[in-house]
Formats: C-alpha cells, sequence, structure tokens
C-alpha cells in the first residue's frame, strides 16, 4: 500500500512539473513577429515564429531556436548555446510591442515591426 501510494504522489508531482511550462498555443500566437534590435546589437532583428505549439528566435539568418517559458510573465528562454533571456515587452493596452534580451552580460531592446 505504501508503495502504492508513493508511486502515486510522484506521478502527481511530475505531471505538475510538466504542466507548469505548458503555455497554450493562442496565447503564444501574440509574440509572433519581426523584432527590430535598437542600439550597438550584433545583429538587426529578431524573428518569433510558432510551430509544434511553441515559438522559435533567429537572429538574423543564424538559425532558429526553440524558446521555453520562464517562470514570469512574458519571459522565455533561449535553446541556442547562448541561453539568452528574452521578456517580451508590452503597452498599456497590453499589446505586445517590444522584448528585452539579455544575451551575456548585454541587455539588447527591440521594437516590434508588426
Amino acid at each position: 500500500m505504501k508503495k502504492t501510494l508513493v508511486i502515486l504522489f510522484i506521478s502527481c508531482f511530475c505531471a505538475n512539473i510538466a504542466f507548469a511550462q505548458t503555455v497554450p498555443a493562442d496565447s503564444l500566437k501574440q509574440y509572433v513577429g519581426i523584432y527590430k534590435m535598437k542600439g550597438d546589437a550584433p545583429f538587426q532583428s529578431y524573428t518569433i515564429t510558432f510551430g509544434e505549439n511553441a515559438i522559435s528566435g533567429e537572429a538574423d539568418s543564424y538559425g532558429a531556436n526553440k524558446l521555453v517559458k520562464q517562470a514570469g510573465i512574458d519571459k522565455f528562454q533561449s535553446t541556442s548555446s547562448y541561453g539568452s533571456i528574452i521578456t517580451f515587452v508590452r503597452n498599456a493596452d497590453k499589446k505586445v510591442t517590444g522584448l528585452k534580451m539579455e544575451i551575456q552580460g548585454t541587455e539588447i531592446l527591440a521594437d516590434k515591426e508588426n
């Protein structure tokens, strides 16, 4: 009996962790677009695409990397070797208007084009 309860507890715990990072597909589509980098960024644009219930980000044409939801609102981490943290910026109407990227100790800002 104890073994069954332990297995049930572990199963519920693991399921809770798996669902904690799940984001509805419709809410992910709000991030899709082209973001123009500001200032002296090492690339000109960052493109967010949607596919297979996930979003990906691509700097210029260096190849897309999946963005994984993090704790906090509008915060994702790139699966690239840099592990960039992308936080989407909203206006007063709660519409996504840009992003902030933290990459190797540097913060880069971008405005959403479309």
